[in-house]
Protein backbone atom coordinates (compact mmCIF):
# COMPACT_ATOMS: atom_id res chain seq x y z
CA UNK A 1 0.00 0.00 0.00
CA UNK A 2 1.39 3.52 -0.80
CA UNK A 3 1.09 6.31 1.43
CA UNK A 4 -1.30 9.48 -0.03
CA UNK A 5 -1.43 12.98 0.69
CA UNK A 6 -5.01 14.37 1.99
CA UNK A 7 -6.09 17.40 2.00
CA UNK A 8 -9.23 18.26 3.37
CA UNK A 9 -10.91 20.96 0.15
CA UNK A 10 -12.02 23.80 1.95
CA UNK A 11 -12.04 22.87 5.73
CA UNK A 12 -10.92 25.52 7.11
CA UNK A 13 -12.18 24.75 10.45
CA UNK A 14 -9.52 21.96 11.06
CA UNK A 15 -6.03 23.24 12.16
CA UNK A 16 -3.10 24.27 10.02
CA UNK A 17 -1.12 21.51 10.84
CA UNK A 18 -4.04 19.06 10.84
CA UNK A 19 -5.07 20.26 7.19
CA UNK A 20 -1.41 20.40 5.23
CA UNK A 21 -0.24 17.43 4.39
CA UNK A 22 -2.04 14.57 5.92
CA UNK A 23 -0.74 10.48 5.14
CA UNK A 24 -3.02 7.76 4.81
CA UNK A 25 -3.24 4.82 3.12
CA UNK A 26 -5.37 3.27 0.30
CA UNK A 27 -7.73 1.37 1.78
CA UNK A 28 -8.82 2.01 5.19
CA UNK A 29 -11.23 0.06 7.91
CA UNK A 30 -13.34 3.67 9.00
CA UNK A 31 -14.47 1.41 12.14
CA UNK A 32 -10.37 0.47 13.65
CA UNK A 33 -8.40 3.08 11.27
CA UNK A 34 -6.42 0.06 9.93
CA UNK A 35 -5.85 -0.69 6.57
CA UNK A 36 -7.76 -3.49 4.76
CA UNK A 37 -5.87 -5.89 2.74
CA UNK A 38 -8.99 -7.80 1.67
CA UNK A 39 -10.89 -5.03 0.42
CA UNK A 40 -8.96 -4.38 -2.82
CA UNK A 41 -11.54 -6.02 -5.15
CA UNK A 42 -13.86 -2.93 -4.67
CA UNK A 43 -14.92 -1.43 -7.87
CA UNK A 44 -15.41 2.05 -7.18
CA UNK A 45 -11.91 3.73 -7.03
CA UNK A 46 -13.54 6.95 -4.96
CA UNK A 47 -14.07 4.63 -1.89
CA UNK A 48 -10.24 4.87 -0.33
CA UNK A 49 -9.82 8.41 -0.93
CA UNK A 50 -13.41 8.66 0.52
CA UNK A 51 -12.40 5.97 3.43
CA UNK A 52 -8.90 8.06 3.88
CA UNK A 53 -11.14 11.50 4.62
CA UNK A 54 -13.85 10.35 6.64
CA UNK A 55 -11.09 8.44 8.52
CA UNK A 56 -9.17 11.87 9.18
CA UNK A 57 -12.34 13.12 11.35
CA UNK A 58 -12.52 9.67 13.15
CA UNK A 59 -9.36 10.81 14.14
CA UNK A 60 -9.73 14.01 14.88
CA UNK A 61 -12.75 12.96 16.73
CA UNK A 62 -10.86 9.92 19.04
CA UNK A 63 -7.90 12.26 19.12
CA UNK A 64 -10.19 15.02 21.45
CA UNK A 65 -11.78 12.31 23.62
CA UNK A 66 -8.26 10.71 24.11
CA UNK A 67 -6.98 14.16 24.85
CA UNK A 68 -9.50 14.89 27.12
CA UNK A 69 -9.14 11.98 28.93
CA UNK A 70 -5.25 12.12 29.39
CA UNK A 71 -6.18 15.83 31.33
CA UNK A 72 -5.76 18.08 28.11
CA UNK A 73 -8.53 20.69 28.66
CA UNK A 74 -9.19 22.99 25.68
CA UNK A 75 -12.48 24.55 25.14
CA UNK A 76 -12.18 23.62 21.67
CA UNK A 77 -12.24 19.59 22.75
CA UNK A 78 -16.50 19.62 22.11
CA UNK A 79 -16.05 21.67 18.83
CA UNK A 80 -13.43 20.17 16.83
CA UNK A 81 -15.84 17.13 17.85
CA UNK A 82 -18.63 18.78 16.72
CA UNK A 83 -16.62 19.86 13.16
CA UNK A 84 -15.81 16.64 12.61
CA UNK A 85 -19.22 14.72 12.80
CA UNK A 86 -20.91 17.69 10.65
CA UNK A 87 -18.01 17.08 7.93
CA UNK A 88 -18.59 13.56 8.08
CA UNK A 89 -22.04 14.25 7.24
CA UNK A 90 -21.77 16.44 4.77
CA UNK A 91 -19.98 13.59 2.45
CA UNK A 92 -22.80 10.94 2.82
CA UNK A 93 -26.44 11.07 1.60
CA UNK A 94 -29.40 11.96 4.24
CA UNK A 95 -29.69 8.76 6.68
CA UNK A 96 -32.34 8.75 9.91
CA UNK A 97 -29.17 5.87 11.11
CA UNK A 98 -26.44 7.59 10.61
CA UNK A 99 -27.73 10.84 12.15
CA UNK A 100 -29.17 9.25 15.03
CA UNK A 101 -25.68 8.04 15.70
CA UNK A 102 -24.27 11.40 15.43
CA UNK A 103 -26.48 12.90 17.64
CA UNK A 104 -25.75 10.33 20.29
CA UNK A 105 -21.92 10.43 19.75
CA UNK A 106 -22.44 14.49 20.03
CA UNK A 107 -23.96 13.99 23.21
CA UNK A 108 -22.10 11.53 24.87
CA UNK A 109 -18.80 13.39 23.66
CA UNK A 110 -20.23 16.76 25.40
CA UNK A 111 -21.12 14.71 28.28
CA UNK A 112 -17.49 13.19 28.44
CA UNK A 113 -15.62 16.48 28.06
CA UNK A 114 -17.44 19.15 29.49
CA UNK A 115 -17.98 16.99 33.02
CA UNK A 116 -13.97 15.54 32.67
CA UNK A 117 -13.13 19.09 33.21
CA UNK A 118 -15.31 19.79 36.10
CA UNK A 119 -14.26 16.67 38.27
CA UNK A 120 -11.22 17.03 37.77
CA UNK A 121 -10.36 19.38 40.28
CA UNK A 122 -12.37 17.16 43.15
CA UNK A 123 -11.68 13.92 41.84
CA UNK A 124 -13.16 11.43 44.48
CA UNK A 125 -13.55 7.40 43.43
CA UNK A 126 -17.07 7.89 42.54
CA UNK A 127 -16.37 10.71 40.25
CA UNK A 128 -13.87 8.89 38.81
CA UNK A 129 -16.22 6.03 38.44
CA UNK A 130 -18.89 7.92 36.60
CA UNK A 131 -15.96 10.04 34.30
CA UNK A 132 -14.89 6.21 32.94
CA UNK A 133 -18.08 5.28 32.13
CA UNK A 134 -19.19 8.65 30.40
CA UNK A 135 -15.47 8.04 28.64
CA UNK A 136 -16.50 4.56 27.43
CA UNK A 137 -20.15 5.53 26.48
CA UNK A 138 -18.43 8.43 24.29
CA UNK A 139 -15.68 5.86 22.48
CA UNK A 140 -19.43 3.29 21.97
CA UNK A 141 -21.18 6.20 20.67
CA UNK A 142 -18.58 6.82 18.52
CA UNK A 143 -17.99 3.22 17.33
CA UNK A 144 -22.06 3.09 16.50
CA UNK A 145 -21.50 6.33 14.53
CA UNK A 146 -18.31 4.95 12.55
CA UNK A 147 -20.18 1.66 11.93
CA UNK A 148 -23.66 3.49 10.68
CA UNK A 149 -21.02 5.55 8.42
CA UNK A 150 -19.32 2.64 7.05
CA UNK A 151 -22.76 1.43 5.63
CA UNK A 152 -23.95 4.73 4.05
CA UNK A 153 -23.55 6.27 0.85
CA UNK A 154 -21.61 9.35 -0.20
CA UNK A 155 -23.21 11.99 -1.45
CA UNK A 156 -22.53 13.98 -4.81
CA UNK A 157 -20.36 16.46 -2.76
CA UNK A 158 -17.85 13.40 -3.29
CA UNK A 159 -18.07 14.32 -6.52
CA UNK A 160 -17.46 17.77 -6.17
CA UNK A 161 -14.55 18.02 -3.94
CA UNK A 162 -12.40 15.12 -5.92
CA UNK A 163 -13.03 12.42 -3.63
CA UNK A 164 -14.26 9.99 -6.23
Amino acid sequence: MKPRHVFVAGASILPASYRQSVQFYDEINWLTGKAWSDRSAISDQGVPMLSAHITSFFNLIRAQLEETSRGVASIHHFHNVQCGIENILCLLEYNNDVVEKADRLSCRASSYITRHGLISSKINDGDVSEDADRLRAAHEALAGFCFAVEHSKPNSRVGTLGLA
